[in-house]
């Protein structure tokens, strides 16, 4: 992914953004009970990270899927 198209094509377009360790929608879905179990691994508001969880396992950075 290029830098341009991670921040948005035009100014002023930078999302906030949650990056979660499970699927809300489909944990939601199936198993509702589990949500708050859920942990928020990203946060991004106007395009800068203001939380970053510590890595797991030695993975550096956030995978994209």
């Amino acid at each position: 992914m290029r830098c341009s198209a991670a921040r948005g094509s035009r100014r002023g377009r930078a999302a906030d953004i949650t990056v979660m360790d499970i699927d809300p929608l489909v944990t939601g879905a199936t198993r509702p009970e589990d949500l708050l179990k859920g942990r928020i691994r990203l946060t991004m508001v106007s395009g800068r990270i203001v939380h970053e969880a510590p890595s797991e396992g030695g993975c550096q950075g956030a995978a994209l899927v």
